[in-house]
């Protein structure tokens, strides 16, 4: 996913440092492609479509039982068709070192195809056989500490854990086109909301996403910008229409990249446990996580230089569950004035603005 590009990234950058003569290619879905394709430690970016990294595709959220196993033989029969056919490209290149960071089955068998002498990667879930050095870290590491833990069994060694994020002078221009169409300035103070996940395990309320940006709006004069995919475009006129006060509905308007531009220029970026919060943290932006306990902060919280995290303690815990089966989740249980007394501590930290 998203989010599981961006941490790998502090890994790439290991991996040049130390070996900057390597010629260093990355495998990744087309959907995350363009994160990597202005990275300036790889050489190359090889986008595919891996099914097994697509979990729209799993057969998991089917309920019939019977549907499920019919579709789980299609699925598996994909999975294994993709795999051999990819590696059997890989093959042709004469890669000398594979790793992968996901450590999915399907990726140990797409590399072992691939031939390549060395193949790292953490086989939590099997195919340790198909590896020629693998590692199990602590699983209560951070992600971006587990990858350079992989890339170390190599000899790469981290100089730096910041996330790496860039983009090009056009994606500047559609960014500055953008806000000039809204009548926004420089000097206006930028707040920008990714209220929506794709999971419904990590989403809140309407009415709470309404409350925390009439705050904002109403105590600290900041211009509120909602971001999202073209499917959160209505939520978000929902959330706008229960505030009564303006803001700016971007959902769908940005690339990845073009995200990264807008965060820049924000003075803080507040969303669910989703992938632009790792974006905004890849530049910088102080980030306030609403975060929904089903994913445990310790691992994958977005590794911004300031922030906080907004979460319940609940039994249920890093469940990982799309949807929450229960009555009451544990985001129903977060308040918005929980939300907006992180978003005041935050600026206090950042501004000295009460």
């Amino acid at each position: 996913q998203i989010g599981d590009v961006l941490l790998t990234t502090p890994a790439l950058r290991a991996l040049r440092e130390s070996f900057p003569d390597a010629y260093i290619a990355a495998l990744v879905q087309k959907m995350t492609a363009p994160l990597l394709q202005t990275n300036p430690h790889l050489d190359e970016v090889i986008a595919c479509s891996l099914p097994w990294c697509d979990r729209d595709r799993h057969p998991i959220q089917i309920r019939h039982p019977l549907r499920r196993r019919l579709a789980s033989i299609g699925y598996h029969w994909h999975c294994l068709k993709t795999a051999v056919q990819v590696g059997a490209q890989l093959r042709k290149r004469r890669f000398d070192v594979a790793i992968s960071f996901g450590g999915h089955p399907y990726d140990l068998l797409l590399i072992a195809i691939a031939g390549c002498p060395v193949r790292i990667a953490s086989p939590v879930t099997g195919g340790a056989f198909l590896l020629t050095h693998m590692t199990f870290p602590d699983e209560g590491r951070h992600e971006v500490e587990r990858c350079l833990d992989i890339v170390a069994l190599i000899g790469a060694q981290a100089t730096d854990q910041r996330l790496v994020l860039r983009w090009t002078p056009d994606d500047e221009a559609i960014v500055t086109r953008k806000l000039q169409e809204h009548g926004i300035k420089e000097k206006d103070f930028l707040v920008a909301i990714h209220p929506f996940s794709v999971e419904p395990s990590r989403n809140w309320r309407v009415d709470c996403w309404a409350s925390v940006a009439q705050a904002l709006i109403r105590k600290w004069g900041a211009t509120v910008l909602f971001v999202g995919s073209s499917k959160d475009r209505e939520k978000v006129a929902e959330i706008q229409r229960v505030m009564g006060s303006p803001s700016v509905n971007l959902c769908g308007e940005l690339s990845l990249l073009q995200l990264g531009a807008l965060f820049e220029r924000c003075a803080l970026m507040i969303g669910v446990n989703s992938a632009p919060a790792h974006i905004a943290a890849a530049v910088g932006t102080p980030v306030v996580s609403v975060w929904s306990s089903a994913y445990r902060p310790e691992k994958w919280a977005p590794p911004a230089p300031v922030q906080r995290i907004v979460a319940k303690s609940v039994p249920c815990a890093d469940c990982r569950l799309m949807t929450c089966p229960l009555p009451v989740s544990c985001m129903d249980m977060i308040t918005p004035e929980e939300v907006i007394a992180a978003v005041e501590e935050m600026l206090v930290e950042i501004r000295g603005v009460r």
